[in-house]
C-alpha cells in the first residue's frame, strides 16, 4: 500500500496515516511500559500498526484492557492538540484520516483493537481455548464479510488489499491456537497468579484466564498445579 501511494504521488496520505499509526501505537507501548511490560518493537503494516510485548497471557485483565484503550485515547487527545495549531484545512484531513483509522480499528477482527477487546470480554467468562476458537473464526467470516462488500461496492483496490492481509494474519492466528493454548498452560504451571475466585472442570480445555480450578482426574480432584505438574512431567519423561 505504501509503494502504491508513492507511486501516484499521494505523499500527504501515507505522511498522516503514518503518523496517527506511529501515535496510536506510542499509546499501547507507553502505557505497557508504565505498566512494568516487556516492551519489544513496534511494526507497521498496510493495515495500521501493531505493539509487540513479550508478556505472560495470564496479565491481569485490567492490564490489558488500559493497555488496548490507551491507544485510540492517545490518539484523539493528539488529534485535539493539533486541531489547536495546525491550519483548519490541513486539520481536517488528519480528523478525517484519524476517523477512519478508530473506526476500522474498532473492527471485531482480531489482531485489531476490536478484536482484542471482543477476545478481552469473552475471555472474561468463558475458557480461554474457546474463546481463541471463538474470536479467531469470528474474525475469519468478518474479514470475508468486508472483502465481499468491498469486491461489490467499492471496487477500491487497498481496501481489497488491506482485507486480503488482515485475513492471512487471521489464518495465521487460527492456526496457532494450539501454541497459545499450551503457552497459556506452561504460565499457569510455572508461575504464581492470583485468581479471587474457583471453579470445578473436568475437561482442560475449559480453564479460565480469571480463575483457580480444580480438576476431575481419576475419581479424584486435583488442584490445578498438580494436575498441570503430571502433564508436564509425563511430557518431560
Amino acid at each position: 500500500m505504501v509503494i502504491i501511494c508513492l507511486l501516484t504521488g499521494h505523499f500527504r496520505s501515507i505522511l498522516i496515516f503514518t503518523n496517527l499509526i506511529l501515535i496510536h501505537e506510542l499509546g499501547h507501548f507507553l502505557c505497557a511500559y508504565l505498566l512494568g511490560w516487556n516492551c519489544v518493537k513496534i511494526e507497521i503494516y498496510p493495515y495500521g500498526g501493531c505493539s509487540f510485548f513479550d508478556e505472560k497471557i495470564n496479565i491481569p485483565l485490567w492490564q490489558e484492557f488500559l493497555v488496548l484503550i490507551m491507544g485510540p485515547f492517545i490518539q484523539i487527545l493528539f488529534i485535539i492538540i493539533l486541531s489547536m495549531f495546525l491550519p483548519t484545512k490541513v486539520f481536517s484531513f488528519y480528523l478525517e484520516y484519524s476517523n477512519w483509522i478508530l473506526f476500522f480499528n474498532l473492527l471485531p477482527i482480531y489482531p485489531l483493537d476490536g478484536g482484542k477487546l471482543l477476545f478481552l470480554s469473552i475471555s472474561k467468562f468463558f475458557p480461554f481455548y474457546s474463546s481463541c476458537n471463538f474470536v479467531f473464526y469470528f474474525s475469519f467470516f468478518v474479514c470475508i464479510l468486508f472483502f465481499w462488500i468491498g469486491l461489490l461496492f467499492s471496487h477500491n483496490f487497498i481496501f481489497l488489499l488491506v482485507f486480503i492481509f488482515l485475513l492471512l494474519k487471521v489464518l495465521d492466528e487460527i492456526g496457532k491456537t494450539s501454541f497459545y493454548f499450551q503457552k497459556f498452560l506452561l504460565e499457569r504451571y510455572l508461575s504464581d497468579f492470583s485468581f479471587l475466585k474457583e471453579k470445578t472442570i473436568w475437561n482442560i480445555r475449559k480453564m479460565n484466564r480469571t480463575k483457580y480450578h480444580f480438576i476431575w482426574r481419576e475419581g479424584i480432584f486435583l488442584s490445578e498445579r498438580k494436575f498441570l505438574e503430571k502433564i508436564f512431567f509425563q511430557r518431560h519423561e
